[in-house]
């Protein structure tokens, strides 16, 4: 089991749980859609990983 979103590999698939950030982040999170329950899968991984 993946503990963090940084965790996951491209083609994995995972349900948030929980959003642990600050406020700022937590809304820009839920502004895009990124809510508890919702599902997600990594697509593409950022250069600078």
């Amino acid at each position: 089991m993946k503990d963090t979103l940084d965790t996951l590999e491209i083609g994995e698939r995972a349900i948030v749980k929980k959003i642990n950030a600050e406020i700022t982040l937590k809304r820009r999170l839920l502004d895009i859609g990124l809510t508890e329950n919702s599902s997600i899968e990594c697509v593409l991984q950022s250069p600078l990983r």
